[in-house]
């Protein structure tokens, strides 16, 4: 599968975010951001990393900005796929409810357990429906 990808792009309203989702075996990651956004991010990955959560700004044309961008990698489709999914879709939301200003502690965390869930369940749904896609086309 060299030089595939899945590059699934979810808009987490109200919150501004654009969650961007890409499953690359080969962890091309800064080619598929510069290809989706025009942007680089210079994001180094070793080659045992099954899944990584980072955040970046989005601007538009004329550097401004356009919102948050949240990028969830996953190396691949294994059999630690689930738990890589899990675990990487609370570091997403750690940084969604960052980016919106929501604090929760022991007694408002419902908030954070809904995102986990919510993060988990379209992540998984948006990449069984997504095509594999040329990374150079």
């Amino acid at each position: 599968m060299k030089d595939k990808f899945k590059f699934i792009q979810l808009h987490l309203y109200p919150t501004g975010c654009i969650l961007d989702i890409i499953v690359q075996p080969d962890a091309k990651v800064n080619e598929v951001i510069k290809k989706a956004h025009d942007i680089d991010i210079n994001f180094n990955l070793d080659a045992s990393t099954k899944g990584a959560t980072i955040y970046y700004d989005i601007k538009d044309d004329d550097g401004k900005d356009e919102g948050a961008g949240i990028l969830l990698f996953l190396r691949a489709f294994d059999e630690e796929f689930e738990r890589t999914l899990v675990h990487e879709a609370v570091h997403v939301t750690y940084q969604i409810l960052d980016i919106i200003g929501q604090k929760h502690d022991v007694d408002n965390h419902e908030i954070f357990a809904y995102f986990v869930d919510f993060i988990y369940h379209k992540t998984k749904e948006a990449i069984q429906e997504a095509e594999w896609e040329d990374l150079y086309d």
